[in-house]
């Protein structure tokens, strides 16, 4: 017996130690012209910058990942900088996706102990700038005072260590330049509704110790050094449920004579005009003539004027001057909401030379949300019966103390313990045998609440197929029982199952579906188990999954799928049997082999363990409870890169025997949430209830069906399920 034992056990720990990895970055770029952008945004929040020069992709930041960004939440107390690695703590990272169109990278990051809230949202335009916004939300209970905000980098000016620094009053832009080598400039500017507090420009070691210790002097270095330039923003407080919000762009201008430069883009309602100032420069030692004329990308009235607002057509500047041009926009009276247009000031000189730069109009007001971009963390959720009427999680993301996180898992509880007093009432029978398995449901809830202090860490991908029903065919539908099939004795089954809408993406504030990802999901688990000894038996679940009209994430379009899903294979081990109750070890691993490009895997391989046991309440009704946790991906420090949050699986349910047949009704509840975030996001913390009725057709073979749903929009609990399954039993 012992020697079958560890051999199952050693094979279960070569199995542990498969693993896989995911893609540390994301890239968008704006073509593939000379002077098109290409920015990538690493999990951890430093970024990187690319121009392409007409014949490959040229940095722009050293190494090429030398941009940063350093939120202070409490002054220059060290203790409360948060960031991408330049100092004080590195952010916690929660997702990093990269938006259907490729123009848009989304990253979300936590800090402060889950206290406070990052989005980087940055987003390539059709000009030859990119965009960057920080929303910082305090979605903790304590307001920060005297918050600080910088972002800044080492410089590689179209390939060069070196420029010189610059800062224009008019555009509010620090920038670098390196005449003799390049006529280009970079620089980094500010939009106006979020007017930065601080510059600088100078060596990038002392920009960058300037970044850690707050000291931006609004000052740059004219000598042509090793540079590096940032900008730094103040907030007097920051107070639960605020959020504060940063915009920036980083641009480029061409590398000609006559230079060309747009300010910040504005916003306006439909039917305003609006007047943008260019600067347009002669970097030309000679006088120059030059032309203008402007575009709209919507095809919306242009015009460029002078200071009177009278026309102008043309411009005549000196060697080494320049001057403001002025460009007016108007906003046609039915333009959409947030709709946006690239305004365009093209100079015209000398035998053929054109220079141009262009900046955005966005019409104010909100637009009709396009689908959003995969972020399983803020918009990952099922379609759950009772949606907003229950949730985990204050507004579905919320914290919650261990006491309150005590109360919710008691309710869920609850839930399956209704049924069980109403089959008890329509037996007749007048005793209350429900002390004890209320006992232990306080037990299960009890060990639930150890994860509440485990520390925060990177979430894991989606889970649309949650359903895997026991391999013994033992206990409820997907909660084991502690018993086993006995030495020698196989079990076999074959289960049928259907959800609807498991997995959607929208607003998880509102916990209102906007896209459903996986639609129809029926999938046949082929299970089979296999007694060792008479406490020892070792178990597989093969499921094939057929979604139908669902979105591929690959092509882009919604589609059909045949394809196996992720294999899980189980060891179970009775430690304890009482008679009218009893405990098992039950170590499982999950394969990665589910079709990932329909959101039906987890893309890793996974292992665990859970506890089940059951207790006889009465000798027509069985109470069965899992608790166990379950790891994801590769088995490393929870520090390292590769590491993602372990689940919280549980499970409880009942069992009742119909007297005189022999048939029963099962029922349970079952859920999981993330370790790192206990119960505090309702979308990380899916429940579903299921009942069955269950009936022995002719000696050993046994048939059931049943069905149920998701009790809240937590991932993977779909709108409903249906089941029908055939078992057979030695």
């Amino acid at each position: 017996m012992k020697t079958r034992w560890f051999l199952c056990v050693g094979t279960m720990i070569l199995l542990l130690s498969a693993g896989v990895s995911f893609a540390a970055e994301q890239v968008i770029q704006n073509g593939t012209t000379a002077g098109s952008v290409r920015v990538a945004v690493q999990d951890g929040g430093t970024m990187a910058v690319w121009r392409y020069d007409g014949a490959s992709w040229i940095n722009q930041s050293y190494g090429p990942y030398s941009k940063y960004s350093l939120l202070f939440l409490a002054g220059d107390n060290t203790s409360m900088i948060f960031g991408a690695g330049l100092a004080g703590t590195t952010w916690t990272s929660v997702s990093n996706t990269t938006s259907a169109d490729n123009t848009t990278i989304t990253t979300v990051f936590l800090a402060a102990d889950n206290a406070v809230r990052v989005t980087q949202t940055t987003t390539v335009t059709s000009g030859p700038y990119y965009r960057m916004q920080w929303n910082i939300e305090d979605i903790g209970s304590v307001t920060y005072n005297d918050l600080r905000f910088t972002h800044g980098e080492d410089t590689y000016l179209a390939g060069s260590d070196y420029g010189e620094g610059h800062f224009d009053n008019t555009l509010n832009m620090v920038y670098v330049m390196n005449p003799g080598y390049t006529a280009d400039l970079m620089g980094l500017y500010a939009s106006a509704s979020t007017p930065f507090s601080y510059y600088f420009e100078g060596g990038y070691s002392e920009n960058y110790s300037r970044m850690r210790s707050w000291t931006l002097d609004n000052t740059v270095n004219p000598a042509n050094v090793d540079s590096g330039y940032s900008l730094g923003w103040i907030r007097s407080s920051l107070a639960p449920g605020q959020t504060w919000t940063i915009i920036a762009y980083e641009k480029f201008t061409q590398s000609v004579g006559i230079q060309v430069i747009a300010p910040a883009e504005q916003s306006g309602a439909p039917g305003d005009t609006l007047t943008y100032d260019f600067t347009v420069r002669n970097l030309d030692a000679g006088l120059m003539n030059i032309s203008l004329g402007s575009s709209s990308s919507n095809g919306w009235t242009t015009s460029v004027v002078d200071g009177s607002g009278s026309p102008l057509s043309s411009i005549s500047l000196g060697g080494g001057t320049e001057t403001l041009v002025h460009v007016r926009v108007t906003i046609p009276a039915g333009a959409a909401a947030a709709t946006t247009d690239l305004l365009t000031l093209t100079a015209s000189f000398g035998e053929g030379g054109t220079s141009s730069d262009s900046t955005s109009t966005v019409v104010a007001g909100t637009a009709v949300p396009p689908p959003p971009s995969l972020n399983f963390q803020n918009n990952g959720m099922g379609n759950g019966w009772m949606g907003c009427s229950m949730v985990s999680g204050i507004g579905g993301e919320g914290k919650r103390s261990p006491l309150e996180s005590a109360g919710l898992v008691l309710f869920n509880m609850a839930l399956l313990l209704g049924p069980i007093f109403l089959l008890r009432f329509l037996s007749g029978r007048r005793r209350r045998p429900f002390e004890k398995a209320g006992l232990l449901s306080l037990l299960v809830a009890a060990s639930l609440l150890v994860a509440a202090s485990a520390h925060a860490t990177r979430l894991i991908a989606p889970k649309a197929q949650r359903f895997h029903p026991t391999a013994d065919g033992m206990g409820t539908l997907t909660v084991d029982s502690d018993a086993t099939v006995g030495e020698g004795q196989l079990a076999a089954g074959l289960t049928l199952s259907g959800a609807k809408k498991p997995l959607n993406i929208g607003d998880i504030r509102e916990l209102r579906v906007e896209q459903v990802l996986v639609d129809e999901l029926y999938t046949a688990d082929l299970t089979a188990a296999y007694g060792i000894t008479r406490n020892l038996e070792v178990g597989v679940d093969l499921p094939y999954d057929y979604a139908r009209n669902s979105l591929n994430l690959t092509t882009g379009q919604r589609d059909t799928d045949f394809h196996l899903g992720d294999i899980r294979a189980n060891v179970k081990y009775r430690v304890l049997s009482g008679g009218s109750y009893g405990v098992a070890l039950v170590p499982f691993v999950n394969f990665a082999t589910g079709d990932k490009d329909y959101l039906l895997s987890e893309e890793k391989f996974g292992f665990g363990l859970k506890g089940a046991g059951h207790l006889d309440v009465t000798k027509t009704l069985t109470m069965y409870a899992n608790l166990g946790l379950e790891h994801v991906g590769k088995f490393v420090s929870a520090d390292g890169p590769g590491y993602y949050t372990p689940w919280i699986q549980y499970g409880v349910g009942a069992e009742y025997r119909l007297q005189g047949r022999k048939a029963q009704i099962v029922a349970e509840v079952n859920g999981e949430t993330s370790w790192s975030t206990p119960f505090h996001h309702s979308t990380l913390s899916p429940m579903e209830f299921l009942a069955a009725y269950r009936t022995e057709v002719t000696p050993g073979w046994t048939l059931q069906v049943g069905g149920g749903g998701g009790l809240n929009k937590g991932m993977g609990a779909p709108q409903w399920r249906g089941i029908l399954g055939v078992a057979y039993r030695q």
